[in-house]
């Protein structure tokens, strides 16, 4: 299982497992299905509205062409073919993906899927951080989050009525800052690891001038818990 490390723009470092060239692979075919069963569909509806007109075929040809710079860009670096596999697209600086980040992804798509997709095998496997042509382009890699996610399901409820938040200023914290104590929590519950925990628990109590000695993971659960019964994120 080969991992990479990714600092966040709040210094910390989380750890993630590279999505395996066979991920990608399995991802990548199941997308395919889909799109062919578009143009099925497409065949049958023509075929019964006996529409000839070139345009009409341009114009659904698009979705297919677009198919995954859309999703990706829509579904947070995801395609339905890689949320199933339970991978997504991150930058290799920890910062949110951009549509350009994307575009650049898709732009290289067609030479990276070269000899059967070899030359995005190729690559992978000879930078050793997940990434084909277009990863390298866009400063992305791809990666597994399925733990992340089913952490997430599992944190909380639906916020609370008349809560009273325990720390005060957590709206000026937002939905990015939540993600990455999400991911920090999601460190020690996979792996025991208590660092970043440790370290994203410093940054919030200076950021917002808490004062107390609670445990850091406490400490993180409570501001996401202030954080979504005091806001509308949740």
């Amino acid at each position: 299982m080969q991992t990479i490390k990714i600092q966040t723009p709040q210094n910390v470092i989380i750890q993630y497992e590279i999505a395996s060239i066979w991920d990608r692979i399995v991802a990548n075919f199941r997308d395919y299905l889909i799109i062919i069963s578009y143009f099925i569909l497409l065949a049958i509806i023509v075929g019964y509205t006996d529409a000839n007109n070139p345009l009409i075929y341009f114009l659904f040809a698009i979705p297919p062409f677009l198919y995954q710079l859309l999703f990706e860009t829509f579904m947070n670096g995801q395609s339905p073919g890689m949320k199933s596999r339970g991978i997504k697209v991150i930058r290799m600086d920890g910062k949110e993906c951009t549509f350009l980040n994307y575009f650049l992804r898709w732009v290289l798509r067609p030479i990276d899927l070269f000899f059967y997709g070899g030359v995005a095998m190729l690559t992978i496997a000879a930078t050793g951080k997940g990434q084909r042509l277009g990863d390298l382009l866009a400063g992305t890699t791809v990666v597994r989050v399925k733990k992340q996610y089913s952490l997430d399901n599992t944190l909380f409820v639906n916020p609370e009525s008349n809560y009273v938040p325990v720390f005060v200023g957590v709206d000026r914290l937002n939905d990015r800052d939540m993600e990455i104590i999400k991911e920090a929590i999601k460190v020690f519950e996979t792996s025991g690891n208590m660092i970043p925990a440790g370290e994203l628990a410093k940054k919030i109590k200076t950021a917002l001038d808490i004062q107390t000695q609670m445990d850091p993971i406490v400490l993180l659960k409570t501001v996401l818990k202030d954080y979504y019964n005091t806001t509308s994120a949740f």
